[in-house]
């Protein structure tokens, strides 16, 4: 191999299958990091390491082109691995070891072997012999660390019986069967069998409630209401010490919880609930006295959802009975076919209002706001109520004798028509000719005055 840039993947590839095609592992594996660049190496290669059984993982970084990347992945499918486009160059050393340990095994192992006990400060396997019966078959798997703790093993190491603490819970793990076909040994002829499982499932189960406390939980909407009642077995009112509660919301949050005792054995506290679900209520109690024994109690307070998300059907009678009073529509059952602004069977509602009381009112501001003269010229207002009073009494009698002025004149002037001879009679023109001469005459404008001012009326003159 020359350092630099390669001119093709056949020659390191070359190199790498020489030297696993006559090797005897389990697993040939073979990883290659470019930017995709080089040649692909010869299809004959390819063939041979496909018959060899080794594996190829392409990992390209910073590709010149998409031809660069489909050279990677076309060697990654051929030979059975892996393809991965990094971004990030500080990802590279975790793929490697990710590739590094890749395991080609069958995940299930029948073959007899002996389990090795490798934690024996478990709970889980306290007082059992210290050589184990053989079992005939296990699931491949591999430990997960963290808190979680290896318990048995094979003779290789690989993982039998773990253990683990998830969060508020306990798990446990045994990779092995409890029957005749792998643990045929353990069944018929081992006294310890029994007491290793009753172990398991007391490790794992619900740890066991104090008898000396009682939980009850109130909830009215999202108000939690926490009472714990201590009494003993003989009925005695049980006094603590001390008295610490918490309570895990469903998003596994924690918020300390206050009891505050409001009688003989009685303590009371409360909590605003978040949201709907499950809260976990935890208390830890040391009773007063000598002794100050100590305990655990636990309860579990369900928040149900809103009131409203009980009813999963419709109203239909009410929706129907609101289309009428309002004059609506109810629209279909597929939001996506109706139709929100279409106004065809919708009924605009009109209110009819009354405008007298308005105009009677918008009349008499106009007259105490302004009074007119007789003569036509505008009358100043005098201030004060006073002379707003007198000024309504002067508006009132002129109108009043205006009035009368108007009915003298309009029975003198119909007094003289009648005595008059009609225009017709003295120009000698018929009375059809003579009424359509009046009604083409042009109109002239008299001006007349009224309390209010001078206003102009139209009026035809004869």
């Amino acid at each position: 191999m020359q350092m630099g840039d390669m001119p093709d993947f056949g020659t390191p590839m070359t190199t790498a299958y020489n030297a696993l095609k006559n090797c005897d592992a389990g697993q040939k594996h073979i990883i290659i990091i470019s930017d995709g660049d080089p040649a692909p190496p010869p299809v004959s290669l390819i063939k041979n390491m496909q018959s060899s059984k080794i594996t190829c993982t392409g990992v390209v970084v910073f590709p010149h082109g998409g031809t660069d990347q489909k050279t990677l992945q076309w060697i990654a499918y051929q030979t059975g691995g892996r393809f991965y486009n990094v971004k990030d160059p500080n990802t590279l050393p975790q793929i490697f070891i990710k590739e590094a340990q890749v395991v080609r095994r069958s995940l299930i192992i029948e073959q007899p072997f002996v389990p090795k006990i490798t934690n024996w400060l478990s709970e889980t396997v306290r007082g059992l012999d210290t050589t184990l019966p053989k079992l005939d078959g296990f699931v491949l798997t591999g430990p997960k660390g963290g808190l979680t703790q290896l318990v048995m093993a094979t003779d290789k190491g690989d993982p039998v019986l773990a253990t683990g603490q998830m969060k508020l819970g306990r798990s446990v793990a045994f990779t092995s069967g409890a029957g005749a076909r792998w643990a045929k040994d353990w069944v018929g002829g081992w006294g310890g069998y029994e007491r290793f499982w009753e172990q398991v499932v007391r490790w794992a189960a619900k740890p066991s409630q104090a008898a000396d406390c009682e939980i009850f939980a109130d909830v009215e909407g999202r108000q939690v209401s926490i009472t714990v009642d201590a009494v003993d077995a003989e009925g005695n009112f049980v006094q603590f010490a001390d008295l610490v509660g918490q309570v895990v919301a469903p998003e596994m949050s924690v918020k300390e919880l206050a009891l505050t005792q409001i009688g003989p054995g009685r303590y009371r506290a409360g909590f605003q609930a978040g949201r709907s679900g499950s809260y976990l209520v935890n208390l830890r109690y040391r009773k007063a006295g000598a002794e100050g024994k100590t305990g655990m109690v636990q309860s579990v307070v369900t928040v149900p959802y809103a009131p409203e998300f009980r009813d999963l059907t419709d109203n239909t009678p009410l929706l129907a009975a609101v289309q009428q009073a309002t004059g609506g529509r109810q629209l279909g059952p597929d939001p996506e076919k109706a139709n929100l602004f279409e106004r065809e069977g919708v009924s605009f509602p009109h209110t009819a209002l009354p405008l007298t009381k308005h105009l009677f009112t918008g009349g008499a501001r106009a007259v105490d706001g302004q009074v007119g003269r007789a003569d036509g010229r505008q009358a100043v207002r005098p201030g004060g109520r006073r002379g707003a009073a007198a000024a309504g009494s002067r508006a009132k009698a002129a109108r009043a004798g205006k009035t009368r002025r108007t009915a003298r004149r309009g029975a003198q002037a119909g007094r003289a028509r009648n005595r008059r001879p009609p225009p017709e009679a003295a120009s000698g023109q018929t009375r059809g000719q003579a009424a359509n001469e009046r009604r083409h005459r042009p109109l002239r404008l008299r001006r007349y005055s009224d309390a209010r001012g001078a206003c102009r009326r139209r009026t035809a003159l004869p």
